[in-house]
C-alpha cells in the first residue's frame, strides 16, 4: 500500500532560524519502539547507537530498559543516516518517537527526498502516521505539522462476478482510497449521476467493515477514506447483497490483503443468490 507525503518542499519550512526541525510518531508505545529497532537493524540504511557514551548494535538494546525505573541514568542516541542527511533521536518517552534534523541540511531543498523516503520509511515501520513540525521541547501532542504522511490517493475498480445458475451477478465497483480527516476508516460516496440508495450503501459499508482491520493494518494506521465513485451492473442481473462481495473484493485488490472471499450459493426456489450464512435476499 503506498504511502506519500501532504505536500513537498516549501523554503518558508525549513529556513536556517537555529531551531531543528523534529519528525514524530506520536500516541506510540512500547511496541512502537521495539519495532523501530528491529527496523533499524534490517533497514536500508546505516545508523549509530550511542549507550552511555558508547557504541553498540541495535540489536543489543531492549526499548523496554529506555523508560520506566532507572530509565534516567541511561543516555542514549540513535542516529539514521539516509545520505546524505542524518536524522537523530534521542529517547526521553514511550509515548513519542522523534527524530531530529536541522533545516540547513537541506540544502535548499536538494536533499528533500531524505526527509522523504524517512518519514515514509518511519510511519511503514511503526505502522503510525509520521508527522514534521517545529522543535519542540514541550512534545509534540497540540503542533502543526508542515508535513505528514498519509495514503496515497488512487481510483481503481474491481470487477465481481458470480454465475451459478442460468443467470449471474456482474457488478464494476470503482472506489478511491484517499487520505481522511476522519480517524480508522470511513466509507463515503462521490459519484457522478444519482446517488447510491441507503440500501446500497449499507451493503458496501458492510463489506469494507468485514476487512476494515486489515485495511487499516495495510496503510500502517493512516486514516482512509474509501469513496465510492460509481457502481455498474445490469438490472436484470443485480442484487444488493452483491455490493458486500464487491467491497470486499475491491479492498483485497486495492490493499494487497489475504483473500477474503465471500461465500455465495444460489437458493433455486427463490432464484436468488445467498449470500454468507444468512438467509436468502429480500
Amino acid at each position: 500500500m503506498e504511502i506519500g507525503l501532504s505536500g513537498g518542499y516549501r523554503p518558508a519550512d525549513f529556513e536556517t532560524d537555529g531551531s531543528l526541525r523534529d519528525i514524530c510518531v506520536l500516541d506510540a508505545d512500547i511496541r512502537h519502539w521495539e519495532k523501530l529497532f528491529r527496523a533499524v537493524v534490517a533497514g536500508p540504511w546505516p545508523y549509530e547507537l550511542e549507550h552511555n557514551g558508547r557504541q553498540i548494535s541495535a540489536e543489543d538494546l531492549s526499548p523496554a530498559t529506555l523508560f520506566g525505573e532507572g530509565a534516567a541514568d541511561v543516555s542514549v542516541r540513535l542516529e539514521v543516516h539516509v545520505e546524505p542527511m542524518w536524522f537523530t533521536c534521542f529517547p526521553f518517552e514511550p509515548g513519542e518517537i522523534e527524530f531530529s534534523f536541522s533545516p540547513a541540511e537541506l540544502a535548499d531543498g536538494r536533499n528533500f527526498g531524505s526527509v522523504e523516503r524517512f518519514m515514509i520509511w518511519l510511519a511503514t515501520v511503526c505502522r503510525r502516521p509520521a508527522i514534521l513540525t517545529m522543535e519542540s521541547s514541550t512534545g509534540h501532542s497540540n503542533a502543526v505539522p508542515l508535513l505528514e504522511t498519509q495514503v496515497a490517493a488512487t481510483v481503481t475498480t474491481f470487477d465481481y462476478k458470480v454465475l451459478h445458475a442460468s443467470w449471474g451477478i456482474q457488478i464494476a465497483f470503482t472506489a478511491e482510497a484517499r487520505p481522511s480527516s476522519q480517524s480508522g476508516v470511513r466509507v463515503v460516496q462521490d459519484v457522478d449521476g444519482a446517488p447510491l440508495d441507503d440500501e446500497m450503501m449499507s451493503a458496501v459499508v458492510s463489506g469494507i467493515a468485514l476487512v476494515a482491520e486489515e485495511i487499516s493494518a495495510a496503510v500502517s494506521g493512516h486514516p482512509v477514506d474509501i469513496v465510492v465513485r460509481s457502481v455498474r451492473y445490469a438490472e436484470t442481473d443485480f442484487q444488493v447483497e452483491g455490493l458486500t462481495a464487491a467491497a470486499v473484493g475491491w479492498a483485497v485488490e486495492r490493499f494487497g490483503l489475504p483473500s477474503r472471499p465471500v461465500a455465495v450459493r444460489f437458493d433455486r426456489e427463490r432464484n436468488r443468490y445467498v449470500f454468507g450464512g444468512g438467509a436468502p435476499g429480500h
